[in-house]
């Protein structure tokens, strides 16, 4: 039994208590004097939803709100155990659906039948994205705020679902780059910032996402449970304080994918952050995986990628695009991530997309 409200001399204590079945009342701490307890069952309907114990040291009186005290009682009573039940049966409909009753995304139980459908031979990534600690019409607000961003961002060979209240994941087939999500990423945080906006809610405050890969579609469960791992872990070892500069840390890891070409340096960050520079590259490590300087480079070289097969501008014309004043030191970088030049990197992709 669970003992829902306990008043004591005009104090409330709405504190849950449970207690053996096999005891009529929980357990006091009141001493040994001798008292009279009268037990009412408290009716809705037809319906016992429990009982209220009163307590007597002295003379037994009955006030004349009592009555009225047990049928608002039962009442509350019976709006519980509805609200309760309705919520089981979402949660049951929720499980046979595929598709999410709130955000109209796919439920956990949708995409596990996309992924069943994945091309064994095409190389994905996933991300998950978690909001954080919410009240239910928040996160429901939230929720919502989130698909609609998804939504206005997805392309081909993505699919989006609503796997737990406050937990998405999105699948994408990777494009061989080597941050094939960012594109995705980028354009999801410039919806979500409009959607803000718009809504007048704080959506990307709340956020934290965590990303992996799989070679084929035959890896997509172990990639899904690779994202589980990196949330909970998160949950373990994250400090409010490190959680804070998670979030930074993580809207600046956006912008510098949005805009590589600018000089990003740590020493700025970090003083942006209230941090020493060596205290900012151990944490921008521990949240991304990668360090800030090679992260910087990794966003330029995939903007070269992308103008490689996408323009026809020359070597030093991208060089300039990406942030490098010295084209002949762009083409040692290139060349040292990619093991060829930048013109026979486009010659490869081109004659790859031919055939």
């Amino acid at each position: 039994m669970t003992c829902i409200l306990s008043a004591c001399g005009g104090v409330n204590d709405g504190s849950f208590r449970t207690f053996p079945l096999a005891r009529l009342i929980p357990e006091t701490d009141d001493d040994d004097t001798p008292m009279t307890y009268i037990c009412t069952p408290l009716h809705y309907l037809e319906r016992c939803c429990g009982y209220c114990v009163r307590r007597y040291r002295d003379d037994i009186v009955f006030e004349e709100y009592f009555g009225e005290f047990c049928q608002i009682a039962s009442s509350a009573l019976e709006k519980v155990r509805m609200l309760s039940y309705e919520r089981y049966l979402n949660e049951r409909i929720q499980k046979l659906s595929e598709r999410d009753m709130l955000t109209g995304l796919y439920s956990r139980r949708g995409l596990d039948a996309r992924l069943k459908e994945a091309d064994a031979d095409r190389r994905y990534f996933g991300l998950l994205y978690h909001l954080g600690d919410l009240r239910d019409d928040d996160l429901a607000e939230h929720a919502v705020a989130f698909a609609q961003a998804v939504n206005l961002s997805g392309t081909s060979g993505i699919t989006a679902a609503r796997t737990a209240a406050d937990q998405f994941i999105i699948i994408g087939v990777s494009d061989g780059s080597d941050h094939p999500e960012q594109l995705f990423v980028n354009t999801l945080s410039v919806n979500l910032r409009n959607i803000e906006k718009q809504q007048d809610i704080g959506l990307m405050r709340q956020l934290t996402h965590f990303v992996a890969y799989a070679e084929s579609g035959g890896g997509l469960s172990a990639l899904i449970g690779e994202l589980g791992e990196k949330l909970e872990s998160y949950r373990c070892s994250g400090s409010e304080k490190n959680s804070a500069y998670l979030s930074r840390i993580r809207r600046l890891r956006y912008s510098i994918y949005e805009e590589p070409q600018l000089a990003w340096s740590s020493a700025d960050e970090a003083r942006s952050l209230g941090i020493s520079q060596s205290y900012f590259q151990h944490l921008y490590r521990q949240f991304t995986g990668v360090g800030f300087n090679e992260d910087v480079i990794s966003a330029r070289m995939a903007l070269a990628e992308r103008l490689l097969l996408n323009t026809s501008l020359n070597v030093s014309e991208i060089a300039e695009r990406c942030g490098y004043a010295d084209a002949a030191y762009f083409m040692k970088q290139f060349r040292r991530r990619n093991g060829c030049t930048a013109l026979s990197y486009r010659k490869q992709r081109e004659g790859n997309l031919s055939t």
